[in-house]
């Protein structure tokens, strides 16, 4: 891949930095109680400069989850594609969530804003771009299911029901964790997603006389 023109090259580099002020200003006070004045003092961005990069607050927030949601998805992607074993790769896809949500917890809070919206609100704030990453992603995953089926390996003929399970239960985790965080409310094991969805939750006698294997 040819290596941008430094200029461009450091342009992003101080976008990026901006933006992961305005993801600190946000996930702290919420983004409607944030302003661009706030963010331009915490940042030392002036207001005119952050004006010549996005019109308006929205702007911002929106680059800001696409920064993010593109590396945190590329993140996953990357770290399976040379696993060929597609029960390893669930393990990796959970562990590095798990991980990644635990160093990016401004990220996670913006990630569960996003995600919790319904479609039709999303779609009218025009973030169609960040819902079709998303769904590339899903595919992805889905295959990871299929081909574990195909093997034999995995029972179910579901796989994006499948992935829309996993994906489910790390949201359901992940905000109990933002909803509980501090108050010393014991806090659920990321490891319990993988234990139910590659073993399940009944013991094998159980799983004997239910007829499941």
């Amino acid at each position: 891949m040819e290596r941008l023109p430094r200029k461009i090259r450091e342009r992003q580099r101080r976008q990026r930095e901006f933006l992961a002020t305005a993801e600190e200003m946000f996930s702290r006070k919420g983004f409607h109680s944030t302003t661009i004045q706030e963010i331009s003092e915490k940042s030392e961005f002036a207001v005119g400069s952050i004006y010549h990069m996005f019109r308006n607050k929205d702007e911002i927030y929106m680059a800001l989850l696409q920064m993010r949601m593109e590396e945190y998805l590329s993140l996953l992607e990357k770290k399976i594609q040379d696993c060929a074993d597609p029960v390893e790769k669930l393990r990796i896809l959970i562990e590095t969530k798990h991980r990644y949500f635990s160093r990016h917890k401004p990220f996670l809070r913006l990630f569960l804003d996003t995600t919790i919206r319904s479609v039709g609100e999303m779609r009218s704030q025009g973030v169609e771009q960040l819902i079709a990453r998303h769904e590339n992603y899903l595919n992805l995953l889905a295959g990871v299911f299929q081909e574990g089926i195909d093997k034999g390996l995995f029972a179910g003929t579901d796989p994006i029901g499948m992935a829309l399970a996993l994906e489910g239960m790390v949201r359901s985790f992940v905000t109990y964790w933002i909803r509980h965080e501090g108050d010393h409310t014991p806090l659920p094991e990321f490891s319990t997603i993988e234990e139910i969805l590659l073993k399940g939750i009944l013991k094998s006698k159980q799983n004997s006389k239910k007829g499941w294997k």
